[in-house]
């Protein structure tokens, strides 16, 4: 993704009833200036008190203090006393509610719920074409919302799932091949991997994405195993494959632990008091030395396989009402049949201990 240092990559946080700055902000000046604001710059522990910040033609240009900045004539001056100032969040792998319930188009309502939480930059994780028209129209400034990467439908080896579709099915390397390359025409930032992928498939996904000049991202899964997607360079979701090198050898539990789709399974839970955690020092050279990007997506492992929050609890949470009913209903479902045969607590605890040592 593009580096979006010293542009105006910002949010103004409003603690208050108001809404968004980019609401405020009239396209046809030139420069804006906030003046009484308080500055987050996040290159040190520090806060920068009561600050005038001048901004021109979207760059910051000066961050000084009130009483010594000089407004140019013609800008547009906010008064942002008592709010905040920081750079925008990153929220490096998200989904819309679309590919869940009813399929239900929300995208606009959601991309601003995610600038209502600091997000500037988001990627979107499962591709449609509805995906691509939301970048479209967030780039158009037709709807209000983050700047938007948008990864391929998912690359699966199977879809074991009833419903609309959300997925190139590659069973072969030349569908794997043709996917890639339709893909790349039809707009997408990357090509997402997900399950049951096989290996030469997978060599053929990252051959041709290589030579179409799009990047690679997503599970990795065990019939490809981390080494394999490590050469290949792959950006790797969710720290796939990961739990599964620290086992004792290859073949306890056929190599198999924890990662992915084994989080369901009790054989692979069975495998977590085995776990070997001085492999990490050594893990983590390998994921350095192939330099490569890694989302770890630790929250919403925690969340929904380890933390054995009560259901009030969850209810409790403050985006929880933000959850269509229709998918609500379908995700409790979902939970309640995982927790009927949850692992011990001491497994999910040493669980979270090694993703968090792992990041």
């Amino acid at each position: 993704m593009k580096r979006t240092s010293y542009f105006l990559c910002f949010l103004l946080v409003i603690v208050s009833a108001e809404f968004f700055l980019c609401q405020t902000v009239n396209p046809e000046i030139k420069v804006l200036v906030l003046t009484g604001v308080n500055v987050i710059p996040m290159h040190k522990e520090v806060l920068l008190k009561d600050k005038t910040v001048i901004i021109e033609n979207g760059i910051i240009k000066t961050i000084g203090d009130n009483t010594k900045v000089k407004i140019p004539a013609g800008a547009q001056v906010i008064d942002a006393k008592g709010k905040y100032l920081l750079p925008g969040l990153f929220d490096m792998h998200a989904h819309f509610f679309y590919e869940q319930g009813n399929n239900v188009n929300t995208c606009e309502a959601e991309l601003k719920v995610m600038l209502a939480n600091g997000l500037t930059t988001v990627r979107i994780e499962c591709g449609d074409s509805v995906y691509l028209d939301a970048r479209k129209k967030v780039k158009e400034k037709t709807w209000l919302g983050p700047t938007l990467s948008v990864s391929s439908p998912q690359f699966v080896g199977n879809y074991p799932w009833p419903g609309k579709v959300f997925a190139k099915i590659c069973k072969t390397p030349q569908q794997a091949e043709k996917a890639v390359r339709d893909c790349k025409k039809e707009g997408y930032d990357e090509i997402k991997i997900t399950f049951m992928v096989k290996k030469d498939v997978y060599d053929a996904i990252i051959k041709t994405a290589k030579a179409e000049g799009i990047k690679v991202t997503g599970h990795v899964g065990p019939l490809v195993k981390l080494p394999a997607a490590l050469k290949a360079k792959q950006q790797i979701e969710h720290m796939d494959e990961f739990i599964d090198m620290l086992l004792p050898d290859s073949t306890y539990n056929h190599g198999e632990s924890v990662s992915d789709m084994n989080i369901w399974r009790e054989k692979a839970w069975a495998t977590v008091p085995a776990l070997d955690e001085t492999k990490i020092p050594a893990l983590a050279k390998m994921v350095k030395d192939a330099g490569i990007y890694v989302t770890p997506t630790n929250y919403f492992f925690f969340s929904s396989f380890a933390d054995s929050a009560t259901k009030e609890q969850c209810m409790k949470k403050i985006d929880f009402d933000y959850i269509p009913p229709a998918i609500l209903e379908e995700r409790w479902e979902v939970r309640d049949h995982y927790w009927k045969k949850a692992p011990s607590a001491d497994k999910r605890k040493k669980y979270i201990d090694i993703r968090k040592k792992i990041t």
